[in-house]
């Protein structure tokens, strides 16, 4: 199980079918929701240099939130009982800071009627 870095439309902890492919598997489709977001950010080389970032992610992991990542490439785990339109807005300070830039994997939370 992990947080997909490269791969859209499913999150950590849904089941997926897939199919063996020479070297890896293709997803045929997801069997069961996990009920997990996904954002991926990658991070601004200023601010990899800086080192500066962390108290940007802080808050993302005080709320419960967790990460994986390749080089500045970071996908974000929002796990089902984590407010995600606050976590939502943390990741819009860090992208209004230039310090990195995101985009919505997928949304596997419930919807608000």
């Amino acid at each position: 199980r992990n947080t997909p870095l490269y791969a859209e439309g499913f999150s950590y902890g849904d089941v997926v079918e897939a199919r063996p492919v020479e070297g890896g598997f293709i997803v045929q489709r997801v069997a069961r929701r996990g009920g997990h977001s996904t954002y991926v950010f990658l991070l601004s080389k200023e601010a990899a240099e800086s080192h500066g970032w962390p108290k940007f992610w802080q808050p993302l992991e005080e709320l419960g939130c967790r990460y994986e990542s390749r080089g500045r490439l970071y996908a974000v785990d929002v796990p089902p009982e984590v407010d995600v339109h606050k976590a939502y807005q943390l990741l819009e300070a860090g992208e209004k800071a230039g310090v990195w830039g995101f985009q919505e994997q997928h949304y596997g939370h419930p919807r608000k009627q």
